[in-house]
């Protein structure tokens, strides 16, 4: 079952990222999907969150290109590092857009069951897509933590 899991993922990042084909989550997400880090103003649950988050990704980064370099794949459990490209052409988190090429890095890891898609984490893909924005977190004792913006990676 690892080939097949990972074939199954490799349509997230080939076929939904990187070419726009949405609708391929009614095909390969469960209805009973969870994913722990929706993008923001997306739903958590359903084909139709995988849907309206990779759809919100692609509004910010139209031109988006995933590349996956590693994947592996045990006990129904599939990790891949990869990276995020694009042009930020839309706004997001208050980030209006910019137009620059920004490309990030993310550890992505999903739960497959009978042949679909049933859970999803990341690690790193939030705060490595807004430090590829411009947003600056500082990391300090300080009882402020208040986001820097500006500045470059």
């Amino acid at each position: 079952m690892s080939e097949a899991d990972k074939a199954l993922i490799r349509r997230v990042f080939d076929e939904m990222a990187s070419q726009g084909k949405l609708d391929v989550a009614y095909e390969i997400y469960s209805p009973k999907y969870i994913d722990h880090q929706a993008f923001p103003g997306a739903p958590e649950r359903g084909p139709e969150g995988a849907h309206a988050s990779i759809g919100l990704m692609r509004t910010v980064l139209p031109d988006l290109t995933v590349q996956t370099h590693e994947m592996s794949a045990h006990n129904g459990l599939v990790a891949c590092h990869n990276t995020w490209s694009g042009t930020h052409l839309g706004e997001v988190l208050n980030i209006p857009a910019t137009g620059q090429q920004v490309s990030f890095n993310a550890l992505v890891v999903f739960r497959v069951d009978a042949g679909l898609i049933t859970e999803r984490w990341s690690i790193g893909f939030d705060e490595n897509m807004r430090r590829a924005l411009g947003l600056k977190f500082k990391w300090s004792s300080s009882k402020s933590s208040t986001p820097r913006t500006g500045g470059t990676l």
